[in-house]
C-alpha cells in the first residue's frame, strides 16, 4: 500500500499539480519581451524610462537637499495624492527605518544606484520587534 500511495503522489506531482502551479503563477514579465511587470501602468513605464525624472524633493545626508532623511521627505509628502510624488535619494548611507503611512499614496523613490544609495537599519526579531515590522522600508 505504501508503494502504491507513493506512486500516486509522484504521478500527481509530475502532472496535475505541477501544471496547475505553473498556470496560477503571477507573470512579472510581459509577453512582448519587455522587462516590465504586467501590472505596471504605461504612464509609470514612461516615467521610469525617461532619462530626466524631475523629483519633487531631494534627500541628501550632507544637507544639500531638501531633507537629510528619507523619513522626513515621506512625512512631508502629500496625503492621498492622485499624482506621482518623486523623492530623489542622493548617494549615501541612510541609517533609518522608513515607515510609510497608508495615507501616503503614489510615492516613488529614485536612488543613485544599488551600491550607491543604501537604506539600512537594525530592527530585528531578537531585539523584540515583530517580524512584520523588521523591514527597513515598509508600510504601516
Amino acid at each position: 500500500m505504501c508503494s502504491n500511495s507513493l506512486a500516486l503522489i509522484k504521478n500527481m506531482t509530475n502532472t496535475n499539480i505541477a501544471s496547475q502551479v505553473k498556470a496560477n503563477t503571477l507573470k512579472l514579465m510581459t509577453k512582448d519581451g519587455e522587462n516590465w511587470p504586467g501590472w505596471l501602468a504605461a504612464e509609470d513605464r514612461r516615467l521610469l524610462l525617461s532619462e530626466t525624472v524631475t523629483p519633487n524633493v531631494v534627500v541628501a545626508t550632507d544637507g544639500s537637499g531638501d531633507y537629510k532623511t528619507v523619513s522626513a521627505a515621506v512625512a512631508a509628502a502629500p496625503t492621498k495624492s492622485s499624482t506621482r510624488y518623486v523623492i530623489k535619494i542622493a548617494p549615501g548611507v541612510y541609517r533609518e527605518n522608513v515607515d510609510i503611512p497608508s495615507n501616503k499614496w503614489n510615492l516613488m523613490f529614485l536612488g543613485g544606484g544599488q551600491s550607491k544609495t543604501i537604506i539600512t537599519a537594525n530592527r530585528n526579531y531578537a531585539n523584540g520587534t515583530g517580524t512584520f515590522d523588521t523591514a527597513t522600508v515598509g508600510e504601516w
